[in-house]
């Protein structure tokens, strides 16, 4: 059976039901097909404890406004939870658990806050404001490692970014390119021209001062049921659980095949991560390795009297090289006042993230977490009452300059034949670039 269309979204994730949006809005007719049983990618959910929680993706960056701004649009705007708590920490490899100072992705707001004085010396911080205070020229083909060094050091690179950059997005400064991880912080910077200040005023635009995240109360999976249940009232269909094993273009109509049914549209919308992209259309070669990262996330239920007074807060993020395997951690329960209303006296819900690569192979996942536990919270033994782990292959994009060749010859063959093209790899990773694309390609 063939079926035609105006338009074809491919991938059912947050950048693919954005795309559906923006397309149901010029009124064209929509099918969106996405592999998986589920459309939302990483705004999955999970049940643990009786409870409803994020699988993946759990709060939004307040940056910038797209966002909140979305989410107004959708009636939302009353949900909107703010964390009860912002003190996470930096795990070193060696050393003790220090407060992470407010800035953007490590980059910090103010060189003579007590957290930098502590952490760095006073020949490091007067060589950071004498950096910072240099004329400085546009960003443009420019690392974040690159970036950073130029204005602050090296030994901000080294202490502070790296360490948050592989908590959030499970790499380092010199793989994440400055125009796709920082652009609003690089609009302040370009304007004021000084780094930390650029951090300071973009950290104004935060809802609370000591936080620039949020997410929706009960969870942001929720974020992609209601854009779903949107689209679905205004006509858009769906194919899920609907691998695509080909497309072709013929007579200026798209040809797109699964294994039961072929689908035909004038337009052509793939929101898939790269490696997919790629497949799909063949517009590169395939056979280099996927520069992409993977991320397992463990989440506990547990009951420990010593965790009621959130010995790190929110969480933190840890240094690799030390004894700890995890690359992060949240106590879910001190971060979101509303996770902790609905638990029993002693329970708590903490997320550990982790390398795939980093994990032993001849240990048991629940054993490893187990002994990070111990490690991080300093607990004696223990007691993990549920246990779900969820691995998310290839979500997190990095942009060190050997992709952009790569993606180049992908958009130019998109381009050549009026293929939408979405996701992080363009966006830049994480829900506030994924929204802000999204605004821009209204606006266009």
């Amino acid at each position: 059976m063939t079926t035609h269309w105006d338009r074809i979204v491919i991938g059912g994730g947050y950048s693919g039901l954005l795309a559906a949006l923006r397309a149901q809005g010029r009124g064209e007719r929509v099918l969106l097909i996405e592999a998986s049983a589920e459309c939302g990618g990483v705004l999955s959910p999970l049940e643990l404890g009786g409870q409803i929680i994020d699988a993946g993706a759990d709060s939004f960056s307040t940056a910038g406004h797209q966002v909140t701004n979305l989410l107004g649009e959708l009636g939302l705007q009353d949900e909107i939870e703010y964390p009860h708590r912002s003190d996470a920490r930096i795990i070193p490899a060696h050393g003790d658990a220090f407060l992470i100072p407010h800035g953007v992705l490590g980059i910090p707001s103010d060189l003579s806050a007590p957290e930098i004085k502590e952490l760095f010396t006073p020949q490091e911080i007067d060589r950071a404001l004498y950096l910072d205070s240099m004329p400085c020229a546009p960003v443009k083909n420019t690392t974040v490692a690159e970036l950073v060094t130029e204005r602050l050091g090296a030994a901000f690179v080294t202490k502070l970014v790296n360490p948050v950059l592989a908590g959030v997005h499970g790499t380092t400064a010199d793989h994440m390119l400055a125009t796709t991880t920082l652009p609003d912080l690089l609009a302040a910077f370009e304007k004021c021209g000084s780094l930390v200040q650029a951090a300071h005023q973009v950290r104004a635009h935060g809802a609370r001062p000591g936080s620039l995240v949020a997410r929706l109360r009960g969870g942001m999976f929720s974020l992609a049921q209601i854009v779903e249940a949107v689209l679905r009232a205004r006509g858009v269909k769906f194919r899920l659980g609907t691998p695509v094993t080909g497309l072709s273009l013929s007579n200026d109509n798209w040809e797109i095949s699964s294994s039961t049914e072929t689908f035909t549209a004038h337009s052509l919308s793939i929101c898939t991560e790269l490696e997919e992209a790629i497949r799909l259309t063949n517009a590169v070669s395939a056979s280099e390795k996927s520069l992409s990262t993977s991320t397992t996330l463990v989440t506990v239920l547990l009951s420990s009297q010593s965790l009621n007074d959130f010995p790190l807060g929110s969480g933190a993020l840890i240094e690799p090289g030390g004894r700890i395997i995890a690359k992060a951690t949240t106590h879910v329960n001190a971060k979101w006042a509303s996770v902790a209303g609905q638990l029993k006296t002693d329970q708590h819900i903490i997320r550990l993230s982790y390398n795939p690569d980093s994990l032993p192979p001849d240990k048991p996942l629940r054993d490893i977490a187990r002994l990070d536990l111990t490690q991080i919270y300093a607990l004696f033994a223990p007691e993990i009452t549920e246990m779900r782990t969820v691995q998310w292959i290839n979500k997190l994009h990095q942009s060190p300059r050997k992709t952009a060749t790569r993606v180049a010859a992908l958009e130019e063959f998109a381009a050549q034949r009026d293929i939408e093209l979405c996701g992080p790899y363009l966006s830049g990773n994480g829900l506030l670039g994924i929204t802000r694309d999204h605004y821009q390609r209204m606006a266009a």
